[in-house]
């Protein structure tokens, strides 16, 4: 079949984009989306990249997999500020012979997630490209002066991790280490569940393939007052506390017996440098007095995902100590670099 032209795809988004919120004045359609947060809201924005052959390889990320983790990366930046989605923007850049079925199994994706989190896709942009590449801006809005910022950790307050680390790691190593064919096999949730083997296989390769975002648990935190600072667990944990402290300036000590429950979530045990480094996590890190934590353990909702408090910030400069065994080692940050 031969290529489709630019037109006629975003012509099949617009009809199949079904996502309605309030805040999108116009969407698809226009030079400019036309968006007005309710109120007085602050706006937040977000944007991030996914690029065959350095976030990716197409031979194992189905295409509607693709689709779908595009959108949840973004959603996990609103989630670290508390945000509630207002919008999205999408641009798809991708070799002429994938503009059909392919196409069509990735915007499936990432419309699943328009859905399911509310996030509007109101406009983009459509390239040729000897390679797929992806980016999505994300738009949130917050109550005036409620957006939860990186730098407000303060000597004293509790570090606890919301969700689960190193997995996606432990799915990427197996995928890089058998390389299957998945983008010929495999096209749902299901289907993963299915091809995996072992509900330890199935719930790496989830964590890596098939991030959800912990969007409703970082807006429950913001409403709630309970997180002085608090950032999504991208580029692994290490990594990540590190933005936190050097925003604060301040320092962290983390209690490696603390991270034993998040090691044992599946079996084999999730080896250490895992949690510390993984990357991709999509958890959320924050830092609570505590007061806060103590409103979280006794308040939060039903359904809301696990948490550990995993050590304390203290005061000196930005580092991260790791206390184990009676004695303290100065730890060091090998997450996700870009050009490192």
């Amino acid at each position: 079949m031969s290529p489709r032209a630019e037109f006629d795809l975003i012509a099949r988004i617009r009809n199949r984009n079904l996502t309605a919120k309030a805040s999108v004045r116009t969407g698809i359609g226009d030079d400019c989306a036309v968006l007005a947060p309710s109120g007085e809201n602050e706006v937040t924005v977000t944007t991030d990249m996914l690029v065959e052959g350095v976030d990716f390889e197409r031979t194992w990320m189905p295409a509607a997999f693709l689709g779908w983790k595009s959108l949840a990366v973004s959603v996990s930046d609103l989630a670290a500020m508390g945000a509630e989605p207002t919008g999205c923007l999408l641009a798809l850049a991708l070799p002429p012979e994938l503009t059909d079925s392919y196409f069509d199994n990735f915007m499936e994706g990432f419309l699943q997630g328009c859905e399911l989190w509310s996030v509007p896709l109101v406009g983009g942009d459509i390239s040729s490209s000897p390679i797929v590449s992806v980016t999505v801006t994300a738009f949130g809005a917050v109550p005036p002066g409620q957006a939860i910022y990186r730098r407000g950790a303060r000597p004293g307050t509790f570090i606890t991790v919301i969700g689960d680390l190193g997995l996606s790691r432990r799915g990427l190593e197996l995928l890089q280490k058998e390389q299957p064919l998945l983008s010929e096999q495999l096209s749902t949730r299901d289907d993963l569940e299915r091809w995996s083997g072992t509900p330890g296989r199935a719930r790496a390769f989830r964590a890596h393939l098939l991030p959800r975002p912990l969007l409703s648990a970082g807006i429950w935190i913001r409403k709630n007052g309970l997180a002085e600072s608090m950032i999504d667990v991208s580029d692994g944990l290490l990594a990540d506390l590190q933005h936190i402290l050097q925003e604060s300036g301040v320092a962290a000590e983390i209690d490696a017996e603390s991270l034993e429950p998040l090691q044992t979530v599946v079996k084999p045990s999730l080896e250490l440098e895992m949690l510390l480094n993984g990357g991709e996590d999509y958890a959320l890190l924050l830092t609570s007095t505590r007061e806060q934590l103590g409103i979280m353990n006794e308040r939060h909702p039903e359904d809301f995902p696990r948490f550990f408090t995993i050590g304390r910030v203290i005061q000196g400069s930005p580092s991260i100590s790791l206390l184990e065994g009676g004695s303290k080692r100065l730890l060091s940050c090998k997450g996700f670099e870009h050009f490192r």
